[in-house]
């Protein structure tokens, strides 16, 4: 059985705005993305290489869509997908 940090949670609720939480969460999610696509790079099984470009893609999925919650304007969005486009183009290039 799981159990939910209440104290953390309230406290984030309490001294974040929604926007700041969105961001918090994206980020989280981006640096996932970032580390599996760092991670296709420098595993050499092709197996291994599919399943962590599978695991990026759905972190970097995850990272955009909070980005887009951060009420910005979509600046976040484009920051963050900049970052992760850079790690998606190496991890995409060395399975080709």
């Amino acid at each position: 059985m799981i159990k939910l940090d209440l104290k953390t949670g309230m406290s984030d609720i309490k001294s974040k705005s929604e926007d700041e939480i969105e961001q918090a969460a994206g980020m989280s999610w981006g640096a996932r993305a970032a580390a599996c696509y760092v991670l296709v790079v420098k595993t050499t099984d092709k197996l291994t290489k599919l399943k962590y470009l599978i695991r990026a893609e759905d972190n970097r999925h995850e990272a955009l869509e909070h980005a887009a919650l951060a009420g910005d304007g979509g600046k976040f969005v484009n920051e963050l997908q900049k970052e992760l486009d850079a790690h998606r183009s190496a991890a995409l290039k060395s399975i080709t």
